[in-house]
Parts: structure tokens; C-alpha cells; sequence
């Protein structure tokens, strides 16, 4: 759903909204406009998470990915509960901090390729820090070479809202 901007400057914001369904999931999905390969890609987006809400998600995907396969991604960033961040839900790799009720930054660079895929996550703006790498586990490595799509979503069990706007992704030439 597109709504007006949680604080100022104004534009266009997506907001990822879930109430106590265990059914149904949010989400929002950006597919690239075509296959490119491997190479070196940065995704960016401004979240806006306000206090109270549950766990926010931002998951990689191959492309062509169904906008109802939701458990194929190669890569994800859970937003938790103790404003921190944790990759593929691995409690090691929990780093950084990021503010509630204000707007911060998120940019991945991907190295997509065959043979070890990784990204490089950095929180910034706002009062959010943070920095971590990841390769990306063996046997998720086919997958990330399809790269071609990005999920914001909340799953189950959590629920409220959270917002994104400026969703990016670039490839370096």
C-alpha cells in the first residue's frame, strides 16, 4: 500500500502492515526489470520502524521468484525487537543498532557469483550503526546467481507496520 510519508520530507512510502492473522503475510516485492547475471549489485532503501512493531524482514531473491513463494530467498535481514540486525536467522551474526520511529538507511552490496557470493550491510543515518559481511551458505549459492528480486515483509508470527520508501537496486558496471 502506498501512504503518506511518517515524517517530513515528503514522498512516496510503501507500508508493510500485518495484523494477528496467522494466515495471511505482507509484502512487498521489487523485481529487476531483467536477468543480469553475476556482477555486483547495491540495494538501499529508508526504513521507518515505529516502536511496537514486530520483527521487519528485507529478503533477496532469485528472479522470477513467485510473489507467493515466500521461502526462497538466498539472503535475509530480520529487523528485531531489540532494534539489532540478524542475517538468515543466525543469532551469530546479530550486529548493529537502529532507531524506532525515525527514518535510517539500509544499502547491501551484493557479489553475486558462482562460486561464493557475499554481501556487505550497512546501517546508517539516524542514529543506526553497523556493519557485518556474509557469505552466502553453499547451498544457496544457484540461487543468488538468479538474483533478481527484493522482499520487504513481516511473516508470522508478528505483527504492526513498519514503512519503506527509496527502494533501489543498482548494478555497478
Amino acid at each position: 500500500m502506498v501512504v503518506a510519508p511518517p515524517v517530513s520530507p515528503s514522498g512516496k512510502w510503501i507500508r508493510i502492515s500485518r495484523p494477528d492473522d496467522p494466515i495471511h503475510i505482507v509484502a512487498f516485492q521489487g523485481n529487476l526489470t531483467h536477468f543480469r547475471g553475476d556482477g555486483t549489485y547495491v540495494f538501499s532503501t529508508f526504513l521507518y520502524i515505529p516502536s511496537g512493531s514486530g520483527l521487519a524482514s528485507i529478503q533477496f531473491e532469485p528472479f522470477g521468484q513467485p510473489v507467493s513463494d515466500y521461502g526462497d530467498g538466498f539472503l535475509h535481514l530480520d529487523f528485531t525487537q531489540d532494534n539489532r540486525v540478524r542475517i538468515d536467522d543466525d543469532a551469530g551474526t546479530t550486529f548493529g543498532t537502529f532507531p524506532r520511529d525515525q527514518v535510517f538507511i539500509v544499502q547491501v552490496t551484493l557479489n553475486i557469483n558462482a562460486s561464493s557470493p557475499s554481501a556487505h550491510i550497512v546501517l546508517s543515518g539516524a542514529g543506526a550503526s553497523g556493519e557485518a559481511d556474509r557469505n552466502v551458505i553453499p547451498p544457496l549459492r544457484p540461487k543468488a546467481s538468479q538474483f533478481g528480486a527484493v522482499r520487504i515483509w513481516m511473516g508470522f508470527p508478528w505483527t504492526g507496520s513498519f514503512e519503506a520508501t527509496n527502494v533501489v537496486v543498482t548494478r555497478k558496471s
